[in-house]
């Protein structure tokens, strides 16, 4: 969801509805005390503050690129600074604590930022090696050889590739990186035009003709959710649904930590229309943050008043591949059962890091009572994880059946190329409060099944497994369940 408006909440602090509904400056501080030049610790970024509009730049060794501007009116009112000097400030987003150390001028890469080169291939290659080279926070644990990588594919590229050809050198070479959160983006036709190759390329590839055996994943779940929840009921294209699978034990499946606004999409819509409608009021909002909480908090106390008598509840995250760490936390606090803190994090900066940032959450007033069973996979990624991670400390009674989760716990930092195209990577490093960072090993279970990471694997595990009696997982949180009386 690269929206305009969301790369504007990255910066104007948006996320900070999930500590306050009407986020101010706790110390009355406003924009005019922060005017002029800054330069962001740990994300790569500059911020150029006037009396009239705020202009931010994304900046490496070699690059600085203008990547949005807005209006102090449109932001003014939604700012929470923490602390403002005459050399730095610090201003806290949702969950994270960002800070800004002052600039004399705004440097030169960036005022020179439009650059007669920008479509040159080996520029955007060093623009994009020289911001993980400063900003990726887990070469060592992921064993990635940096330099090495470097010297492989910069020899592929010179003057005259073309953008097809970089975009295959860009985007093998981030693949072997194997970080879910490490991504490149191009537009539409490029898109179009890399994939109708890649097909041809895969045809030429094919000796034997094999097939692979032929898997529908909606089929999986109509005959999961027929067997186990036949009257079950769902929100935002079933994104989240819910129902009791016994009288006294509950079941909830959430396949994203995102798209839970309570907008109005049409009574009665198909799901392309309701999607359609969807964007339109996500992109026109101007707090989109604020109404994804509103909506998790709506809809979490509309499912479990309905499961306020029952015993025992299944939250089946196995498909939730993330979303908004701050969707996960709300969720969490339905089920929650202390106030702790659940995590800490901090973000690459140079040969170091920033200041380490201790996350906590507070369980909402009548929060579910019963045991909890949470179901995960390879699949269980992102934000999804920080609701894992966090459960073992809100819920240290929780029990946890299937793999180990995917392991990538960093907010994606997203850049942009000089040419334009966007990329993702991770800057940041989550913490259990034991001090242990899973990234790359995941949540382990306390009931393992060893599910593949292949996606097409592990839905064929669950055909086979429905073919022989029942969801694997399922069942063995119901035998937990039923051995518990």
């Amino acid at each position: 969801m690269k929206t305009k408006n969301l790369l504007k909440a990255a910066f104007v602090g948006l996320f900070s509805v999930i500590l306050s509904t009407n986020p101010v400056s706790a110390n009355n501080y406003s924009v005019e005390d922060v005017l002029g030049y800054w330069i962001q610790k740990g994300y790569g970024r500059v911020i150029d503050v006037s009396k009239n509009e705020i202009k931010l730049y994304d900046i490496c060794k070699v690059s600085c690129l203008p990547v949005d501007k807005f209006s102090n009116v449109e932001i003014e009112n939604q700012l929470e600074f923490l602390a403002v000097t005459e050399t730095s400030f610090t201003m806290k987003m949702g969950l994270n604590i960002y800070q800004y150390d002052k600039l004399d001028q705004l440097p030169d890469l960036c005022a020179n930022s439009e650059a007669s080169n920008k479509n040159d291939p080996m520029y955007n290659f060093e623009s994009l090696w020289h911001t993980f080279n400063e900003q990726y926070a887990y070469f060592e644990t992921r064993k990635i050889d940096w330099q090495a990588i470097k010297e492989k594919y910069r020899s592929k590229i010179t003057k005259n590739t073309s953008d097809l050809e970089l975009f295959y050198i860009l985007e093998e070479m981030l693949t072997d990186m194997n970080d879910g959160h490490v991504s490149i983006e191009v537009p539409d036709k490029l898109r179009k035009e890399y994939t109708k190759d890649k097909k041809k390329k895969t045809k030429l590839k094919l000796k034997d003709g094999a097939k692979r055996k032929s898997v529908n994943i909606d089929r999986v779940f109509k005959d999961i959710n027929d067997k186990y929840i036949p009257n079950h009921k769902s929100f935002h294209f079933g994104k989240i649904l819910w129902s009791k699978i016994k009288p006294e034990v509950a079941y909830l499946r959430i396949d994203a930590m995102g798209l839970m606004a309570n907008y109005d999409l049409g009574e009665g819509s198909s799901k392309g229309k309701a999607e359609k409608i969807y964007t339109t009021k996500m992109e026109a909002s101007l707090n989109y943050t604020k109404d994804e909480i509103d909506g998790t908090r709506f809809i979490m106390d509309s499912i479990f008043a309905e499961f306020k008598n029952t015993e025992s509840l299944i939250i089946d995250m196995r498909f939730n591949g993330g979303g908004f760490d701050e969707v996960a936390l709300e969720m969490l606090r339905t089920i929650a059962t202390t106030e702790a803190s659940v995590f800490t994090k901090k973000a690459r900066d140079g040969d170091g890091f920033t200041k380490i940032n201790e996350v906590e959450l507070t369980p909402i007033e009548n929060s579910y009572k019963g045991d909890v069973y949470i179901l995960t996979s390879r699949f269980t990624a992102s934000a999804a994880e920080i609701f894992m991670m966090s459960s073992l400390v809100t819920n240290p009674n929780a029990v946890r059946i299937g793999s180990n989760t995917e392991g990538i716990f960093s907010d994606i930092l997203e850049k942009q190329l000089p040419n334009g195209w966007s990329y993702g990577l991770s800057n940041e490093i989550y913490y259990t409060m034991e001090g242990e960072d899973l990234e790359n090993k995941g949540v382990a279970p306390n009931h393992f099944i060893d599910y593949s990471d292949s996606g097409y694997k592990f839905i064929l595990q669950l055909k086979t497994e429905m073919e022989n009696g029942g969801d694997q997982a399922i069942e063995k949180a119901l035998e937990l369940i039923e051995n518990k009386k």
